[in-house]
């Protein structure tokens, strides 16, 4: 997936999804509520993971992974868990 950054120019998109209703927990009492703490867990592993895919992927077009390179760097600095390239 490609997105368009400006004319001419295209950034590869990279994308994680996670599967919302595999955070619900039952209770004693058969109630349902949302594990927060796994999901932020869950949601640093991969946002780690996806960085350090990114570091090591190969993508077509140079500019594209100089851009792409730089911002999950930038992200990195947002983010505890990520790992600058």
């Amino acid at each position: 997936m490609q997105r368009v950054h400006a004319p001419g120019q295209h950034v590869p998109c990279n994308l994680a999804s996670l599967n919302l209703m595999k955070f619900l927990k039952d209770d004693s009492k058969g109630h349902q509520s949302f594990d927060a703490d796994r999901f932020q867990k869950v949601v640093e592993l991969v946002i780690t993971a996806m960085d350090i895919s990114i570091c090591f992927a190969d993508f077509p077009d140079p500019e594209g992974s100089a851009r792409t390179r730089a911002r999950s760097a930038s992200s990195a600095s947002a983010t505890p868990t990520s790992a600058p390239c």
